[in-house]
């Protein structure tokens, strides 16, 4: 039996309401609020992810306008359809961004995704997890075989712990022969243990050995201020730093450092940038004015954007203080454009200055040696470094509304964004308008790869960079701490440096640019336009 049922007045409103609803969420399932400005209205956008990705390379990306997708009002794309077909044809937001970068010429090797933001953010400050050791790869005279080796320990690591010494020479990692097509494989990931199968160097060949150690991973926090000291000779006193990368949380250490070296009076300094890749521009500048004792008068640097952010095109300059981070790890200015949290800065009254480079060196290191060269007796020793000319910024998924300039306020990010992207969106040159894109080839030639096998630890006097600078300065007059024989003894071992740790992460050289810099720019611009 058929039972039919009437529907009442109250129960034709109620399907009616529901019908209503669920059209309204359809409705709002295809909307988007993050959808750029363009001509038309696409009926199915994009992931607001991707459009942030576009917009913020569109007004940032130091080559906008050689990537004929990213022009402005989406003129590259036929329809605003059409451009939200191209974003959305990307599996995810990363591959996106690695289609917009700059590709002829290899030029733009740089720019770089972030994952997670605040791991990054923190990686910036020295915290990670790590095996706490810093390695290179060298390929051998057959051209295929590759060895790693040991370039320093962070004092209390799990490298530390494990007996590892810089120097040591490996051959394997976790089981695996290296060789040309695979070492970049192994190593990348920090976070888990690793097993290193160890080789000797004898009579400057590699020995390999089944002899292994494995080295956990923690959470590490690296001080870059890695060592420093005062060397007595008989005609002068030198400071030697070692410092490993350009961290804004290290400048009232740095301050401390050449406060010791300033009050005993030293004539010459000796700074280790070899395994520097760079680091925050700020710090950069930091630097450089305790090394010069130059002061704002004196200009620093260049830096030039893209042609719609050309209003930003400045001259930066040395400082007189010392910028300190607040707890938020950012600075703060007033409305002049300068920094309000700040102490005496500890300077250096010298004419020279022998900076130890390698392979290694990068971005925010060469970028303070190009600033010094104008004011001092430059002496580079060691190996070229990377020529890279051009710097970055860490750019988050904002609202539309954010104040400018957009993308850089981390306290705007969207909180179910993790990711973010650090772009290259300057020039940097230095007061004579020189730049750097092939790196800077040292003055004198020493490659640590020769020593292999006879590496002392970093810092040691006998070190063959240290005691080559060292012997320039003094004419070959050996300290108390160094053996003649040291200083004249050539490296045998024959091997070619192929990339370092660094270079098997993103961000592994970089100029970053503090959005305070930006800031500071644009206030000073208002104040006293140049």
């Amino acid at each position: 039996m058929i039972q039919r049922y009437k529907l009442t007045n109250d129960m034709k409103k109620l399907i009616f309401f529901h019908g209503l609803l669920l059209s309204l969420l359809i409705l709002l399932a295809g909307c988007d609020n993050s959808s750029p400005t363009g001509s038309g209205t696409s009926s199915s956008p994009a992931s607001g992810q991707r459009q942030f990705v576009w917009n913020a390379m569109n007004y940032w990306y130091y080559w906008q306008s050689d990537v004929p997708e990213l022009a402005d009002n989406h003129q590259h794309f036929s329809s605003d359809q059409a451009f939200q077909d191209y974003l959305k044809g990307f599996a995810n937001p990363d591959s996106l961004f690695q289609s917009l970068r700059y590709k002829p010429g290899n030029v733009d090797q740089f720019s770089y995704f972030i994952p997670d933001y605040k791991k990054y953010n923190n990686q910036n400050k020295g915290i990670y997890a790590a095996l706490g050791f810093n390695y290179g790869y060298v390929v051998l005279a057959d051209h295929y075989t590759v060895i790693g080796y040991v370039q320093y320990i962070v004092p209390g690591s799990p490298a530390d712990s494990a007996g590892l010494k810089r120097g040591t020479v490996f051959w394997k990692v976790d089981g695996n022969k290296l060789n040309v097509n695979n070492y970049q494989q192994y190593l990348r990931d920090d976070q888990s243990p690793h097993t290193l199968t160890l080789a000797k160097v004898q009579n400057n060949t590699i020995v390999q050995t089944d002899s292994t150690v494995t080295i956990q991973s923690r959470k590490l926090t690296e001080d870059p201020v890695f060592y420093h000291t005062v060397i007595d000779t008989s005609n002068t006193k030198i400071g030697y730093l070692v410092y490993n990368a350009f961290q804004t949380n290290s400048h009232k250490e740095l301050n401390k450092v050449f406060g010791t070296f300033a009050s005993k009076g030293i004539n010459t300094l000796i700074l280790d940038l070899r395994y520097n890749g760079g680091g925050s521009l700020l710090t950069s500048e930091v630097l450089g004015s305790m090394i010069s004792g130059k002061g704002p008068s004196d200009e620093f640097a260049e830096l030039s954007y893209n042609s719609k952010r050309s209003s930003l095109n400045s001259k930066i300059y040395f400082l007189n203080k010392v910028p300190i981070a607040n707890s938020n790890g950012t600075f703060d200015t007033n409305s002049q454009g300068d920094y309000t949290n700040t102490i005496p800065m500890n300077k250096l009254s010298i004419n020279n200055v022998y900076i130890l480079i390698s392979q290694s060196t990068a971005s925010a290191s060469e970028a303070l040696i190009n600033a010094l060269k104008p004011y001092m007796n430059v002496t580079l020793v060691g190996t070229k470094t990377i020529g890279k000319n051009h710097g970055e910024i860490t750019l988050y998924d904002e609202p539309k509304d954010a104040a400018t300039p957009p993308y850089t306020d981390v306290n705007k990010a969207n909180p179910n964004t993790k990711f973010a992207l650090a772009p290259l969106i300057f020039k940097i040159t230095n007061k004579n308008h020189n730049d750097y894109p092939n790196g800077f080839q040292p003055d004198v030639k020493v490659d640590e790869v020769n020593y292999l096998g006879n590496l002392p630890p970093l810092g040691s006097l006998k070190d063959p960079l240290v005691s080559k600078a060292i012997s320039q300065i003094t004419g070959g007059q050996t300290t108390t701490a160094q053996s003649r024989a040291n200083l004249t003894r050539h490296g045998q071992f024959q091997g070619t440096f192929l990339k370092d740790n660094r270079d098997l992460r993103p961000h592994g050289k970089e100029m970053n640019i503090p959005s305070v810099m930006l800031k500071k720019i644009a206030q000073r611009k208002k104040v006293a336009p140049h």
